[in-house]
């Protein structure tokens, strides 16, 4: 890994989310809303337990909260914010555009795999409260590991990183109550 140390430059702290609390709050203002697999998320799906997508999860200015592990057996895509109290999966990147901007944050492990090969790109903020795991796929933003005990891995084969200005605040803004569609 190659990187700069630049003169002058203090030590930076790394950032450390709530994520027990943000998907508590966004829980208790919006409720349970459930994730209708081939669906954009472009509200709020809040998700109680562990999710389990077998294709593309595609967000559209939109929420994911997951108490629990995420697993995503396709692509990854679109703008949005994605927590989930556990670790996150996502089997396969997305093609680059830039229309892919999505904050991922993950309470526990957090593992991104492309494909060997193919050009399969994660555009935004990728943090973990474990470990990170990448492979076979290029990183444009940031991935951090929390490393608050100190055991935390960060495990990048066949990777390319493109640092880009990434912004996340540590809160998530209450939505106003509304009626979901159930069907």
């Amino acid at each position: 890994m190659r990187g700069e140390v630049r003169s002058g430059a203090g030590p930076q702290e790394v950032p450390h989310f709530d994520l027990a609390g943000m998907y508590a709050s966004v829980s208790r203002y919006v409720g349970q809303v459930p994730y209708v697999e081939g669906q954009p998320v472009e509200t709020y799906c809040v998700v109680a337990s562990d999710l389990a997508i077998s294709g593309d999860l595609e967000l559209r200015g939109g929420v994911l909260a997951v108490d629990g592990d995420l697993q995503v057996g396709g692509q990854l895509r679109g703008q949005g914010f994605v927590l989930a109290t556990g670790n996150v999966t996502a089997r396969a990147g997305a093609t680059l555009s830039g229309e892919q901007k999505l904050a991922l944050l993950a309470g526990g492990d957090l593992t991104l795999q492309g494909q060997t090969g193919s050009s399969f790109f994660f555009n935004g903020l990728g943090y973990a409260q474990g470990n990170v795991r990448a492979h076979d796929l290029t990183i444009l933003g940031s991935l951090i590991a929390d490393g608050r005990t100190g055991q935390e891995t960060v495990d990048l084969q066949q990777v390319d990183v493109v640092q880009t200005r990434v912004a996340v605040t540590g809160g998530v803004a209450q939505p106003r109550p509304f009626n979901h569609p159930t069907g």
